[in-house]
């Protein structure tokens, strides 16, 4: 049984979350009362320089990471400290308990329709483990200038943990996560469960799954969180937006109802009735191939009205950007003054998992029987899937849209109050 919900984690192989996590990012902080923040110059800091000039801080943070993790009753990790006698990236790495091999790069994401001189960087160059998709943008440039913005820094590395801090760390035993719970070794999956945790499911699900909630993307949000309320307290902005963006991308994964929902579709009689069954293997291939789909499928509606915003606005476009950079500002029940991101992760969580079976079922509306409702079909291998194609039948789409419409203000908000977080203060 424990099995069968850890393969349904298996989703789609080219993304945890949120595909584009930087269209996300640039659209839920397109406010107002952000501007003058995110327009201001900071300089571009080499992370090398970050952790010399801040070793005792860096230190003490990672310190008292460790020790709020204790609390939680976490179990998949062995506490690390960071050398102050040695404060390098390999240090760094291995205090945090990420992809030792990770190069931390230097760049501007080239939003859609973006007019660039020089070359691009694709983004499998970025990101080794990732395939190339011709319907999404996906180019970077080097940065060269010494000055960026807060605004560029923070949507540039929105996607950056999908790219390689937490790839194949179950082949590090020093890190204690302990054995790889599902997933190929050296495929993009293997991180999923830092990217989705599945904190709010029934309890027969409890009893009959030993570990379902152990997920760790909470503990990845307040890392990051911490580091970033560092960065920017003792005046290193750059990395005090560089760790923020890093947050965003856990929240906004959090936020998306197939990150915190096992199998979003099915009911308690669909698991009395797997239970029951002489051929679980067979459930279990036809429940993750089903879920992958639609994981995919919703991800890839909001990734291209999103970039179609910027290049060819329509009216899906202009609403899918609208839920994201209007309404509140922030979730004003969470202070800006949080000592965690503890409160934020649940309330996501808990919102993302109460839309998921709704979700699922507009998403299975629109796209239909072939693409939702076939085991045997997988979307990502079809040459003939066009993810634009349903953009051009907006009449088919409005059960989506009505979700969409109240999924992605939760992850707006959730974005933007993550930034209040990491800032100390309300805007």
């Amino acid at each position: 049984m424990r099995y069968f919900f850890l393969s349904i984690l298996l989703t789609a192989s080219t993304g945890w979350g949120w595909a584009g996590h930087y269209a996300v990012t640039a659209a839920a902080l397109d406010r107002r009362e952000l501007k003058d923040f995110l327009d201001t110059k900071v300089k571009v800091e080499r992370i090398e320089d970050f952790l010399k000039a801040e070793k005792a801080g860096v230190a003490a943070t990672i310190g008292d990471f460790y020790t709020w993790l204790k609390t939680t009753g976490a179990k998949r990790f062995k506490a690390a400290t960071f050398d102050t006698d040695h404060p390098t990236v390999e240090s760094f790495l291995k205090a945090t308990r990420l992809y030792p091999k990770t190069k931390f790069r230097y760049l501007h994401r080239v939003l859609p329709g973006e007019k660039v001189t020089g070359p691009l960087i694709a983004f499998n160059a970025i990101s080794p483990t990732e395939k190339l998709d011709k319907n999404f943008a996906t180019g970077f440039q080097e940065q060269k200038d010494t000055v960026t913005t807060n605004r560029t820094v923070l949507f540039t590395y929105a996607d950056e943990p999908d790219w390689l801090i937490d790839y194949n760390l179950w082949s590090f035993p020093a890190y204690g996560y302990g054995e790889k719970p599902y997933g190929k070794a050296n495929d993009p999956s293997s991180g999923a469960p830092f990217h989705m945790q599945f904190s709010h499911e029934n309890f027969l699900i409890r009893k009959l799954v030993a570990g379902i909630e152990e997920g760790m993307a909470s503990e990845r949000l307040e890392l990051f969180i911490r580091l970033s309320r560092l960065a920017y307290s003792t005046n290193h902005p750059y990395w005090g937006s560089r760790f923020a963006a890093w947050a965003f991308h856990y929240i906004q994964d959090m936020s998306q109802p197939y990150h915190a929902k096992a199998v979003p579709s099915e009911t308690w009689g669909y698991y009395l009735n797997f239970a029951l069954s002489s051929d679980k293997p067979k459930i279990v291939a036809d429940t993750t191939q089903l879920v992958a789909n639609r994981h995919l499928l919703y991800e890839d509606f909001v990734r291209g009205l999103l970039e179609k915003q910027y290049v060819t606005p329509n009216e899906l476009s202009r609403r899918v950007y609208g839920a994201l950079n209007t309404g509140d500002l922030k979730f004003d029940d969470v202070a800006e003054n949080e000592a965690t991101g503890a409160k934020l992760f649940t309330k996501i969580s808990a919102i993302s998992a109460a839309a998921a079976y709704s979700m699922d079922a507009a998403v299975q509306a629109a796209y239909g029987k072939k693409l939702t409702g076939d085991p045997t079909y997988n979307v990502e291998l079809d040459p003939a899937y066009d993810n634009q194609a349903i953009y051009r039948e907006p009449s088919q789409l409005e059960p989506l849209m009505k979700e969409a419409m109240s999924n992605l203000p939760v992850a707006a908000k959730g974005t933007r109050t993550v930034l209040a977080i990491c800032r100390g203060r309300s805007s």
